[in-house]
């Protein structure tokens, strides 16, 4: 995910294509050649974050009133950002995958700045998601800790703040390197965009091997004739190729597609596609994929099962021991420290623990064996292996490979992924709840953005009622288990693809290492349903 990809030019080119042959109105790729398009979508965004930041700028609370996150349901930054976008955006991500990028108004802004910077490649040594994992992390430790998402004015700051770092980072760095490589939202988006059943793709990649120009990598120029009054001017447009460095024949396999549609603008050959796919394909498409993805899958899964592990008494005083014993043991923590250290046992220590028990039962378990050996068996084999004489660089291959896939690491990194769709299910689930809760507040924040008069309304002179669930809990509730139980099963049964894919079919590493896994996927998912069924089924 986060290598790049270099097409091979060739020399043989493929016959003329009628690059603006008639297509079905509903055929997205008929949007995705024009050049207003996302653009339109992207400033309209831009408008509306501008807007949020504005409205919460230097709005922390109700002057003369004391009270914690009072505007946070009702200012137009908190609610806007952490309740409607975050919360909408998790619900539709396993059905829409990266389709969020290709109208995110920061990421418009870091790649147009990127087309007046300095055009420096981004370290070599930082081309992977181990930032972009950190930075998910600190997003949502800072959230928790320093309550970013109670007050509109730090909200307003974290946007503006985000903004300005794409912008500043496209004015040095060529390509869209915040959305690839920084954007914490992004690694999210990115890992569910393996679950999501929509992706782009070459249509014929016949058409891609013989094209010479290789414009949707490379970029391409196109002159343009303005006429006024019987006269005109010519003049040459340049377009960018594809701004996250990856070959279309590549990326659907490719969960760093930020689906700009810069390369359907470009191809000469209109041989881009872009539609459905079978769901889950992407978690065992691409054998090479980046292992610093096990780190966003720790993360993330450190934020769905803490998240609900609270609801769960006897489970978060367990979760949170850690904590409690560095409080009572070391002086100098704080309650600040001991709140950042609960946090920090939440959502990362215990995931990472987990998967690292995982994948060293899955390699003590892919490494055991008995075999029978009789007297003079041992000399017989060893004299047959050195006859086989094995290639000296395939042998070496072979040990890299080994190395970086039946490591710790590497088997993590490998069955991590297959945790998907359960992760998917349990935060959608999470989500749907927070959104029936609080969705009835949208009508009053778009009529007071600030939201002041609205928490005055309803807090202090009691006109105004606090809006209602959309509909009653018991409607939904056995719909987010099923939510949960439908993501273990497809995680359940893509454990096995994934290690086929990776390891080889009928391997050890491929059956028992999935072995292990699939345990692994049973026990988080029966955790979480337990922890919904503390939560929804109080009553």
């Amino acid at each position: 995910m986060g290598k790049r990809s270099t097409p091979t030019p060739s020399t043989a080119e493929p016959a003329p294509v009628d690059a603006h042959k008639a297509r079905p109105w509903w055929d997205p790729v008929r949007f995705a050649r024009r050049s207003v398009f996302p653009a339109l979508l992207q400033a309209v965004a831009l408008g509306v974050l501008l807007f949020m930041i504005g409205a919460g700028w230097g709005l922390h609370g109700v002057e003369g009133i004391a009270v914690e996150g009072a505007l946070m349901y009702t200012n137009i930054a908190t609610f806007g950002f952490w309740v409607f976008w975050f919360m909408a955006l998790v619900l539709l991500l396993p059905l829409v995958g990266r389709l969020w990028c290709t109208v995110c108004p920061v990421g418009w802004c870091n790649d147009l700045a990127a087309r007046w910077g300095l055009a420096r490649p981004w370290p070599r040594q930082l081309q992977n998601l181990v930032l972009m994992g950190f930075l998910l992390l600190g997003l949502t430790l800072g959230a928790e800790q320093f309550s970013l998402n109670r007050y509109p004015d730090q909200t307003a700051l974290l946007l503006a703040t985000v903004l300005l770092a794409a912008i500043l980072l496209g004015l040095v760095f060529r390509g869209r390197v915040f959305c690839r490589y920084l954007c914490p939202v992004g690694g999210m988006i990115g890992l569910y965009t393996r679950v999501a059943p929509v992706e782009i793709g070459s249509a014929n990649q016949e058409v891609c091997r013989r094209c010479e120009s290789k414009a949707c990598y490379f970029g391409s120029t196109k002159r343009y004739r303005l006429g006024i009054a019987g006269r005109g001017v010519e003049f040459p447009l340049r377009r960018p190729g594809c701004p996250a460095f990856i070959y279309p024949p590549e990326a659907a396999a490719n969960a760093a597609c930020l689906m700009c549609t810069q390369c359907f603008k470009n191809c000469p050959y209109d041989n881009l596609r872009w539609g459905a796919r079978r769901p889950l394909a992407g978690l065992w498409l691409g054998r090479m994929r980046d292992r610093s993805e096990a780190l966003l899958v720790v993360v993330l899964t450190g934020i769905v099962f803490y998240r609900l592990a609270r609801f769960w008494g006897a489970l978060r005083i367990v979760v949170e021991w850690p904590a409690t014993f560095a409080a009572l043991h070391l002086p100098f923590v704080g309650p600040a420290g001991f709140k950042g250290l609960k946090l920090f046992a939440g959502f990362l220590l215990w995931p990472l623990l987990f998967y690292l028990v995982l994948a060293a039962l899955a390699r003590l378990a892919s490494e055991t064996r008995l075999t029978e050996v009789a007297a003079g068996d041992q000399a017989a084999a060893v004299a047959a292996f050195d006859a086989e004489g094995i290639d000296e660089q395939r042998r070496d291959e072979a040990r890299r490979w080994l190395l970086k896939r039946q490591t710790l690491w590497g088997y993590l990194a490998t069955y991590g992924v297959a945790f998907l769709p359960l992760l998917a299910g349990a935060y959608a689930a999470f989500s749907l709840i927070k959104l029936n809760e609080k969705l009835g507040y949208l009508p009053l924040v778009l009529a007071d953005p600030a939201g002041i008069r609205n928490y005055l309304a309803m807090s202090q002179i009691h006109v105004l009622t606090p809006p209602d669930s959309l509909v009653p809990l018991g409607w939904i509730r056995w719909g987010t288990l099923a939510a949960v139980a439908i993501g273990a099963a497809c995680s359940l049964w893509s454990m096995g693809r994934v290690g086929a894919a990776v390891y080889g079919a009928g391997s050890r590493p491929a059956t028992r290492g999935a072995l292990v896994f699939r345990a692994g996927v049973v026990a988080l998912a029966a955790v979480m349903l337990l922890c919904l069924r503390r939560w929804l089924f109080r009553g």
